[in-house]
């Protein structure tokens, strides 16, 4: 494989819309605080037929290199009601405000909508029901925003290509996509794999795998070792064919060109 295309498509932070559950509705779907909007209102929907019966809870929430949820109960998010019963169709609104400091780094929450059991079970109802819980992210911004990331630590080991995505900024990025293209000395492409994206929080990192095509994985083994770091590969694109064809005909232009300096370096 002579080399490697890493891509990502970035969604903007701040697009906003409606979540559907199998009975409610939440909207917005990301709440977005700053230091002079201190507050905003969620909105609940009951779509069903019949009463249904909610709790909210929040976290402040980190992420793990692989994108799993790390929840800490918190104090500094606020919010009213914590339970709530909605008939058939009806809407209430749920003020949530931040109880906390707003920082140069962005912090980030999550408030949690949970379909609770009825507490008088329905004539003729199923006895098993299932329930939604929905979580909504809470960012409270900084004053000013920077958005950066960046591909780091790309590395080989036994056939499985790594690289993690690094959150350089002071707000979270979401990754729609990432895709890995690669082709082989003919240009004709052996890899291209597009990755899920997921939110990547403020100096947050995010790792990918991706397992190669055999014959890339031969070519990485003749290294002499499992382990193939960036340098690696950059050594093993040098010895590609193209490459180095290409690099013969520079050559030999450059050498056409200054032929009268060579044959007279050359005589002496």
């Amino acid at each position: 494989m002579r080399a490697s295309l890493i891509a990502m498509c970035l969604a903007a932070p701040g697009v906003v819309g409606s979540a559907f559950a199998s009975s409610f509705a939440v909207n917005p779907t990301q709440i977005f605080l700053t230091s002079k909007s201190t507050s905003a209102i969620l909105t609940l929907r009951n779509e069903s037929d019949e009463s249904l019966r909610f709790q909210l809870t929040v976290f402040a929430w980190d992420q793990s290199a692989r994108g799993e949820m790390k929840l800490q109960p918190t104090a500094d998010i606020v919010f009213f009601p914590t339970l709530l019963t909605l008939t058939a169709k009806e809407s209430r609104n749920v003020r949530v405000g931040a109880a906390t400091r707003f920082e140069a780094v962005e912090k980030s929450y999550r408030i949690f909508v949970e379909e609770l059991p009825p507490q008088v079970p329905q004539p003729g109802q199923a006895a098993v029901r299932v329930l939604t819980k929905m979580g909504v992210p809470i960012f409270l911004q900084p004053p000013r925003t920077q958005a950066q990331a960046g591909l780091r630590d790309l590395a080989v080991r036994d056939g499985v290509l790594t690289f993690n995505v690094r959150n350089m900024g002071n707000v979270h990025i979401v990754p729609e996509a990432v895709r890995v293209h690669g082709v082989n000395g003919a240009g004709e492409a052996v890899l291209d794999k597009q990755l899920d994206g997921w939110y990547i929080l403020a100096g947050g990192v995010r790792a990918y795998e991706v397992k190669l095509p055999a014959t890339f994985r031969f070519l990485t083994r003749g290294l002499g070792t499992k382990e193939t770091r960036a340098n690696d590969l950059l050594s093993l694109v040098m010895f590609q064919p193209d490459y180095l064809m290409r690099m013969i005909d520079l050559g030999e232009a450059d050498a056409a060109k200054r032929g009268s300096e060579i044959e007279a370096f050359l005589s002496a």
